[in-house]
């Protein structure tokens, strides 16, 4: 584990969501490096409403350009623009799941 994935796993870490969406919370969030790509995968726990919730297993991945955002080498401000665009990613695939899977590798739900 380097040092960025650290700061970007405390980044993403922080539950989010809300104001028209649910809340999200990532955990068990791992990265893998081939080449100039990056894979982001975790479990996520999302609540659309009070009553219920969800478990799902997301992997997102990110090309050359958007990976150098979380270089070991890049500012505080690069990962957090880095869990920000993560985190618009995750809530765009909650609003249009029930479409067509726009992720390469389609999420499955755990509980």
């Amino acid at each position: 584990m380097s040092a960025h994935d650290v700061q970007d796993r405390l980044e993403l870490e922080k539950p989010f969501g809300g104001q028209g969406d649910p809340t999200f919370k990532l955990s068990n969030i791992t990265f893998s490096h081939q080449g100039d790509e990056l894979t982001l995968s975790a479990t996520v726990d999302i609540a659309p409403d009070q009553e219920r919730s969800e478990r799902w297993l997301l992997g997102l991945e990110f090309s050359k350009f958007d990976a150098a955002a979380a270089h070991p080498n890049g500012t505080a401000e690069t990962h957090s623009w880095f869990a920000l665009m993560a985190k618009t990613n995750i809530v765009e695939w909650w609003h249009t799941r029930k479409t067509e899977p726009n992720m390469p590798v389609p999420p499955r739900p755990i509980g």
